[in-house]
């Protein structure tokens, strides 16, 4: 982002622009903050900091803020008056399962450092935070769910979706990989899912 910024709002005279942002990148060629893995597709990725979507440094933090914004826009959005230029309710609901999709790979991650320490992992107090916060979105059927005109099953084959993914034997055996470092095991992820009562 910061370069992005900086290649779409820096004064460049046309004569020279070329060669300054060639100049920008090589700079940083070896600067770990502008390295990025290669995103390798999956059910649940190996390494979840690559991921198609930016989630800031506390994935938990950034996506239930993402759907507080987004059930603020739902519950206010008829005072707006004119809202054609806002999201549709399909937008808002796939903008809403894709908060909770993006926080599934990192219960009970352990994943590379970001060059300031070799390792990350995610402790189990934060995991089994995010397993119930996720737990609690789909049995509540996501609380603001009624006030969206969506296509009939569509709501509940998203959730279907989303309860699968929590159920995945790829999470399951990365959970049990990390359980030395996280503390996170297996037994209790297994525990917490049994609060879950979306159908699946």
């Amino acid at each position: 982002d910061r370069y992005a910024i900086r290649v779409g709002y820096a004064f460049l005279p046309l004569s020279d622009a070329d060669r300054i942002m060639r100049q920008w990148i090589d700079e940083r060629q070896s600067d770990p903050m502008y390295c990025y893995r290669r995103l390798i597709r999956g059910v649940i990725p190996a390494d979840p900091t690559i991921q198609s979507t930016d989630l800031g440094n506390d994935v938990f933090i950034s996506s239930r803020q993402g759907i507080r914004h987004l059930k603020y826009i739902v519950r206010h959005r008829h005072k707006w008056g004119d809202t054609s230029a806002l999201a549709s309710d399909t937008d808002i609901q796939k903008a809403y399962f894709s908060y909770l999709r993006h926080m599934i790979p990192y219960i009970g991650a352990s994943f590379p450092g970001d060059g300031r320490s070799e390792q990350i992992y995610i402790s189990r107090k934060k995991s089994e935070r995010m397993v119930r916060f996720i737990i609690d979105e789909l049995n509540e059927g996501y609380r603001f769910g009624g006030r969206l005109s969506l296509p009939p099953g569509e709501q509940e084959k998203m959730r279907r979706e989303l309860a699968d993914l929590l159920q995945h034997p790829t999470l399951l055996q990365h959970i049990s990989a990390n359980a030395g470092v996280t503390g996170f095991t297996p037994e209790r992820y297994r525990q917490l899912l049994r609060a879950l009562s979306c159908p699946h």
